[in-house]
């Protein structure tokens, strides 16, 4: 499963339908149940989720877990309060909101959604397991050949047309399709340049600013056009293997129900090679480059892998040094 000293490759493969996992399944079982991962966007976003998140973090504090909880939100205050939400993110683009809701209330909005194309658009994003369904879900066996524990299983619910545009993740996982189908594109990690990511901290960082991959706009994303994808289409019993860094869209074809199981066997040698890059912060890029990637393939880690975090250090420390000249000429002024 784990990829080799370059770049992983994704994989497909099966598992038995999950056939008793349909939405009115889910609602039996679930209920009232409160989910906290409700994201909701306005018509103007074409029912297209970005995540986000309030505050950035560091890339590996969270240990892979639960990556799109904001860090104002905790379970306990998610799940007390129903009607509790989640501020609009301030990047002036009204990109959409999260609540937290009954289960019943998420799929009898969702459903009233689908027919109106000037309403709101629903989308059941990345929520922990519910205790209900885990005895229900088998977990696949090729889980039993990877080299670290799990880090969050996570679920799905879509109704379509939805859009889970171009990102990259910071761990690896396998996306299990139970109910439905699914379309998606996948780009290698060394396309970031054509694929145009948001700055490391906006708050939609690992994602890329082209609106539609398939056809992008040749006159503010010129160089998208030539992004290599990997497409194909995800039905009830399909098995996705997303390594480390790869870019992926997700589209609903119709209603959907998925699972990921995520895991980061670099997490322990990640963290151990951004102390390093914390205190190399004010060297010169050519001199830190020569302390640090050493490091990090000492410790086996790929070189897509290397890359992709050498690139998030860099960025953060230009966009340090950017606020500090920023704040000085503020005080000059």
């Amino acid at each position: 499963m784990e990829g080799d000293a370059s770049v992983s490759e994704p994989a497909s493969g099966s598992m038995p339908p999950t056939s008793s996992w349909s939405i009115s399944r889910l609602s039996h079982l679930l209920g009232e149940t409160v989910v906290r991962n409700v994201f909701i966007v306005p018509p103007s976003q074409r029912r297209r989720f970005k995540f986000f998140k309030q505050k950035r973090n560091d890339d590996h504090t969270n240990n892979g877990k639960d990556e799109y909880q904001s860090s104002s939100a905790t379970p306990s205050s998610a799940s007390s309060s129903p009607s509790s939400s989640y501020p609009v993110p301030a990047t002036g683009d009204k990109a959409g909101h999260r609540e937290s809701m009954p289960f019943n209330r998420f799929v009898e909005l969702s459903k009233s959604s689908t027919d109106r194309s000037e309403s709101n658009a629903y989308y059941l994003y990345g929520e922990p397991m519910p205790q209900q369904l885990q005895t229900f879900f088998p977990i696949p066996h090729v889980l039993s050949s990877v080299p670290s524990p799990l880090t969050s299983i996570l679920l799905w619910v879509s109704p379509a047309p939805t859009i889970s545009p171009l990102h990259f993740d910071l761990n690896e996982g396998i996306l299990a399709q139970i109910d439905g189908e699914k379309r998606v594109s996948m780009a290698r990690p060394d396309e970031i340049d054509n694929l145009y990511p948001y700055p490391i901290q906006h708050v939609h960082d690992r994602q890329s600013q082209v609106d539609d991959i398939h056809d992008p706009d040749p006159h503010r994303f010129p160089r998208a056009r030539a992004v290599k994808l990997w497409s194909g289409l995800l039905t009830p019993g399909s098995l996705l293997y997303l390594p480390y860094g790869w870019w992926h869209q997700l589209e609903s074809v119709s209603t959907s129900i998925s699972v990921s199981m995520r895991w980061n066997p670099y997490d322990e040698a990640l963290r151990t090679a951004a102390i390093t890059a914390h205190a190399t912060r004010n060297m010169p890029a050519h001199i830190r480059s020569r302390i640090l990637i050493p490091i990090m393939k000492q410790h086996h880690i790929a070189d897509a892998v290397v890359k992709i975090h050498m690139r998030r250090w860099e960025q953060t420390k230009q966009q340090e040094e950017d606020g500090r000249e920023q704040a000085i000429a503020k005080t000059q002024s």
